[in-house]
Parts: C-alpha cells; structure tokens; sequence
C-alpha cells in the first residue's frame, strides 16, 4: 500500500495535523505533551506510542560508532508513553536493552522510520558490538512476548548528542506502512516538544545551534517560509542548484535527514542559527 504524504490526507485530518503541529510548537509542561500523545493517536490509527530522550556517551561520535566496537552509551534521561506496556519498558530500561539494539543503531545509522520484524527478518542473530546489528535475545524475547513486532521507530539525534526515540505501535502492516512516510515528518516536532515539555536545553534555554553564515542564514530564513529551492534562488538571486548545496550544508550542520526536521529544528530553537 502506497505511503500517506500529506498531499494525500483527507481535509479532516490535515487539519489535526496542523493543530498537532501547533500544539507541538507551544509544548512547555509534561501534562501537555501527553495531550499532544493523546490527539497523535487520533490521527494515526496506532494502538501505542513511546517517546524517550537521552544524552550519547561523553566519548562516544556517531560517525565513528561503525568502525569500532564502541556502544553509544545513551544514558536515557526521560520516557513518555501512551498505552505502551510498562512491563516491557521496565524490562528494557532496567537491563539496559537499548546499549544492544540493533534497531536503535539502525535508526541511528539511517535516520530513517524502521519496523523492527523488518530488522528481525535480516538481522536476526545475536548483537554484533561491531557491525552494530543483529538483536539481543532478551529484546526479541520481550518483543514477541508483548506481540509488538509492528513497531515502528524513528530517530533524532542532534548536535548536543541528545538522542530521541520515537515509536508507534500497529496491529496491521499495512497500516504502519502506510503512515511510514508522514511518522518521519511527524517525528522532529514531536522531538522538541519533548525536550521542551522537560526543558532538555542548555543553560540559555535553548538547544545547541550551528553557528551559520549570512548565506546559510538567508536560505534558512526562505526554508522555514515553506518556499521550494527554485524560489529561493529566484528571491536570491543565486541558482537552484547553489539553494541545494546550501540545503545541504545546513542538513549537515543540523544532523538532520530531510527538510522538514531542519525546520522543525529551527523553529524549536526560536532561531536562525546566529
């Protein structure tokens, strides 16, 4: 079944996105992230879903995490859930299930929305320190226990080495193919309305921004207006193919995957990177 983006949603639901996505902007207090949980659920067909944040170990770099047997230490700071089994996550958080992932360090690696009986299917074999796959026996043990292989997860790690998780949980798979493409553009709002529910910023109030050049500044500014590469370049001055470049840059800097997490980061931060 083809993948929802949002030019495919019905008006109904199109709107209660828009209200997610505000109500995700002006997220400052726990209880009004679990609202944000509760009117999420109303709009994806999802029986459950978890959020969680944490901090990369000190000496850990995501980009070297693949070529040694280093594990990336994530001291799990705060978990939020809504119809989730606690026993599952008690057992995941209390043996530290999440050092040994192999979907964690998927979604790490591809920052992209991943369903763990696809991982299970190919990297089924016990945790590999180096490769970074496979799974830990007491994870897949866990998983079929609560009959949650259709999870689906998504990753957003920034510059800070802060790490969120963000999974929903589907009792059909068509249906978590289905909303896979809108989950991922769901996700980077949802991210900084829990670290602002729990004030998971720097001493200013605000999460680690990339220092960026007048340029980088000025396509970020048309980005964040919802303008395309095309009519940047034209406001600009400058070709489209000097837009993307650019885009790109600012992806980089961000640690980000697609256009809609560079905006959703921004405007979390109240800022342009200055």
């Amino acid at each position: 079944m083809k993948a929802l983006s949002l030019k495919d949603l019905p008006r109904s639901t199109a709107i209660k996105l828009f209200e997610l996505g505000y109500a995700a902007g002006s997220c400052r207090k726990p209880e009004e992230f679990q609202k944000i949980l509760k009117l999420l659920l109303n709009i994806i067909p999802a029986e459950a879903v978890v959020c969680g944040y944490g901090m990369l170990g000190k000496d850990v770099n995501v980009e070297q995490l693949w070529n040694s047997s280093k594990l990336a230490g994530i001291d799990v700071k705060h978990v939020e859930s809504l119809n989730w089994p606690q026993s599952f996550l008690q057992t995941y958080l209390q043996e530290n299930i999440i050092a040994r992932d192999g979907q964690s360090y998927e979604c790490i690696r591809t920052q992209k929305p991943q369903i763990w009986i696809d991982l299970y299917k190919r990297d089924g074999a016990p945790f590999n320190p180096w490769t970074k796959r496979g799974l830990d026996p007491k994870f897949v043990e866990i998983m079929h226990d609560h009959r949650m292989s259709l999870v689906l997860r998504k990753t957003q790690v920034q510059p800070n080495r802060l790490v969120g998780d963000f999974s929903l949980l589907f009792d059909q798979r068509k249906t978590a193919d289905r909303f896979s493409q809108l989950w991922d553009g769901v996700v980077p709002y949802l991210h900084n309305a829990l670290l602002s529910a729990h004030r998971a910023f720097d001493g200013n109030g605000k999460s680690a921004t990339p220092s960026l050049s007048s340029r980088q500044q000025e396509v970020l500014k048309w980005l964040i207006e919802g303008k395309s590469n095309w009519e940047i370049g034209r406001i600009l001055s400058i070709s489209e193919r000097t837009v993307k470049f650019h885009v790109q840059i600012l992806m980089q800097k961000f640690v980000v995957a697609n256009r809609s997490q560079l905006v959703a980061n921004v405007l979390a931060n109240n800022g342009t990177g200055n």
